[in-house]
């Protein structure tokens, strides 16, 4: 008795396959949109972390300096992004909220990378393939010398 397969394989080329090629590409657009989200935020981290050496680089322009890094490694680095804007400023939410003596946060470095990310070949079914992202990296900047005059205080106290 012979087997015919005519019939699975037209439900296999008809049904099985486009379905796996479609699933295949949006793994692939997943990981593109990872990939770039990982990099933008390590780039903001990195400037963010090693900050001091652009302040001794840069003089007053350390800000400029860091964010035209930031922009720069952003846009040789992500894979179907444009439009990369980076913004790199200091905020001094502690000193004004509580005063620089009895807080223990002086500030907080804030890095901002905001980028557009084009998705391929979604432009056919959706009219705009293309998301702006944003990514936020904060640091803060701590005030240790208060701390230490804590510490000989209640040093003081206990030996009372």
């Amino acid at each position: 008795m012979k087997m015919d397969d005519e019939g699975s394989l037209m439900i296999e080329m008809s049904l099985i396959t486009p379905v796996l090629i479609g699933v295949v590409f949006v793994v692939i657009n997943l990981f593109v949109i990872v990939m770039n989200y990982s990099v933008a935020a390590g780039e903001a981290y990195t400037v963010l972390y090693n900050r001091e050496e652009y302040i001794l680089l840069g003089g007053a322009d350390d800000t400029q300096t860091a964010e035209s890094v930031i922009r720069t490694n952003v846009e040789e680095k992500t894979t179907f992004a444009g439009q990369v804007e980076a913004r790199s400023y200091m905020t001094d939410t502690g000193a004004i909220e509580h005063g620089a003596m009895a807080s223990a946060v002086l500030g907080i470095c804030v890095n901002e990378v905001s980028y557009t990310e084009r998705y391929p070949g979604i432009g056919q079914f959706v009219d705009e393939n293309k998301k702006s992202k944003k990514v936020e990296t904060m640091r803060e900047i701590r005030n240790t010398g208060n701390n230490l005059r804590r510490w000989q205080s209640y040093g003081k106290l206990l030996s009372e």
